[in-house]
């Protein structure tokens, strides 16, 4: 019996990212106003404004790798619903602020508590049929897209008509309603328990603060040992060895007319395309992939469909007549 369990989680978290996403536009563009209206704040706006914006993010930012573990351990559905009920009670708590320091402190809890819209996508990415992963992240995220441009119309229209207090209260009422339909009607079947050890958030920000370019957290990679010295291409022949290393390592190509392809993979997709020899002769080239499953589901793709544009041609040449 074929299981169309994902095509209901799809629906459902769809309504539920759409809601969650609405309630963040309905309210927030106007926190400024609530800050010089509601909450007396007449002096230095501009400051407390962006203090209250960025201090979520921040807070966000320090906590995600800890609810990623944790959602890997227990589950993404367990990490959603947890979101979405303290997310929902953090609006309701700006509901009835009465000064701009309790704003910042609820804030704080909402960054260190939320995370509804990445662990439904990232249960939609898992629970899904992997031939149909794309079609279904694709779906997903035009909820997001459609909030935002729905959510600061309807925002407008309810802070206008009965003021900017209240439109915290419909978010809350939007958020818990995503709260409640995900935990009635969204499954997890495909959930396997992580057995990998928890890493420390202090760790992996360490870790992250040892890449030069600053982006992100440190995942393995894969470097090339050697390369063969060979003038022919390079398929097979480059000697890999697992590495902890940034996502983002620098790519040092000391030749200009050797392309660099943008993305992670640039090294990569130039190391099929060009003879190994004249690679190594013109200069250093640090190679990072974040597994070495995709260096060489990338090499298996581009050897195929070059076996096939070598065959199709082999044949369009013995079809061609004869002129003598």
């Amino acid at each position: 019996m074929v299981d169309n369990s994902w095509k209901r989680n799809l629906f459902v978290l769809w309504v539920g990212t759409f809601l969650v996403s609405m309630a963040y536009t309905v309210s927030i563009p106007f926190m400024s106003l609530f800050l010089q209206d509601d909450l007396g704040v007449q002096s230095h706006l501009e400051l407390w404004t962006g203090v209250v914006f960025a201090i979520t993010f921040l807070a966000a930012a320090l906590i995600a790798p800890f609810w990623g573990s944790l959602a890997d351990k227990y589950g993404r559905k367990p990490m959603m619903l947890r979101a979405g009920i303290c997310l929902s009670i953090a609006y309701f708590l700006y509901f009835i602020v009465q000064n701009p320091y309790e704003l910042i402190l609820i804030r704080i809890m909402e960054g260190l508590l939320a995370g509804y819209i990445p662990s439904a996508i990232a249960l939609v990415a898992t629970n899904t049929p992997e031939k149909h992963v794309g079609y279904a992240l694709g779906i997903i995220s035009t909820s997001s897209a459609t909030a935002s441009i729905l959510g600061p119309l309807l925002g407008g229209v309810v802070s206008h008509l009965i003021g900017t207090r209240e439109t915290f209260l419909l978010a809350g009422v939007m958020v818990l309603i995503a709260f409640v339909i995900a935990w009635v009607w969204v499954k997890e079947p495909s959930f396997v328990k992580s057995e990998a050890k928890r890493s420390a958030v202090l760790n992996d920000l360490k870790e992250a603060a040892t890449n030069p370019y600053g982006t992100g957290l440190s995942q393995p990679c894969v470097q090339p040992e050697s390369i063969s010295q060979s003038n022919g291409p390079a398929t097979g022949s480059a000697n890999w060895r697992l590495s902890r290393n940034p996502i983002v390592n620098s790519r040092r190509v000391r030749h200009q007319r050797l392309p660099v392809i943008a993305g992670r993979c640039s090294a990569q997709a130039a190391e099929v395309f060009f003879p190994a020899q004249y690679i190594r002769n013109q200069g250093d080239v640090e190679i990072s992939l974040l597994s070495h499953s995709v260096w060489e589901e990338i090499r298996t793709v581009i050897s195929e469909r070059l076996k096939f544009l070598n065959n199709d041609n082999s044949i369009t040449t013995q079809r061609q007549p004869t002129h003598q």
